[in-house]
């Protein structure tokens, strides 16, 4: 207790600097995803680097965050390997369409199961009303990949 305690705090002093606008509202909703998440308070203090992926994603509007550790991984990996910033990073994701855009492009055939669907609940469910919508139309849906 005393760990996440001190994790709070130092995050707490360190966010004022990362979050310029709506501090509040972003520094509760962190504090809400680390008090919902062990697995997040264990990668933050693993790689203190991961809030600011974090943060990107939360700026973009994707939610359920504490949930979501290998997505913020993700984000993080990305931008220490292809040496760009984090607002070139959420650039690159706004333009592509948002992060499961984004994420679709970036990930390659890893995002399917052996069955050949998505891996990530929420692409399976994004493409199932994709297929869903051209169907309708009368339109012949694409693949996955």
């Amino acid at each position: 207790m005393k760990k996440l305690l001190l994790i709070l705090l130092f995050f707490t002093l360190q966010i004022g600097n990362l979050f310029a606008q709506d501090c509040d509202e972003q520094l509760t909703n962190l504090l809400d995803n680390i008090d919902q998440s062990t697995d997040l308070v264990t990668a933050i203090s693993q790689n203190p680097d991961i809030i600011d992926s974090w943060k990107l994603l939360d700026d973009i509007g994707e939610t359920d965050l504490n949930t979501r550790i290998s997505d913020i991984e993700l984000v993080d990996n990305y931008i220490k390997n292809e040496g760009k910033s984090v607002a070139e990073v959420k650039a690159i994701i706004e333009n592509s369409g948002g992060f499961s855009s984004w994420k679709l492009a970036n990930a390659g055939s890893d995002l399917l199961n052996a069955s050949g669907e998505f891996i990530d609940d929420i692409l399976e469910a994004d493409y199932l009303k994709y297929v869903t919508r051209k169907t309708n139309a009368g339109k012949t849906p694409r693949p996955r990949l």
